[in-house]
């Protein structure tokens, strides 16, 4: 993330960058990845196992679900 922000990337693509973080990790990171979406600086593509913290991102949502999208 620290690279996309001094890059100043207007398409962030995330594969699972909560995985394996603590409860504070994540209250951080979400809050950065709102911040950004919702100001509309960036478009961010995530893959994400844990649809609590997409649903509260996310403007579009798309489940993949027994390799049948949803």
């Amino acid at each position: 993330l620290a690279r996309l922000l001094q890059m100043n990337a207007k398409l962030w693509l995330l594969d699972e960058p909560f995985a394996g973080l603590d409860a504070e990790s994540v209250k951080g990171i979400k809050a950065l990845l709102v911040e950004f979406v919702k100001t509309d600086k960036v478009t961010v593509l995530l893959v994400e196992h844990r649809y609590d913290i997409v649903r509260d991102i996310a403007d579009n949502e798309y489940v993949l679900s027994e390799g049948r999208l949803n």
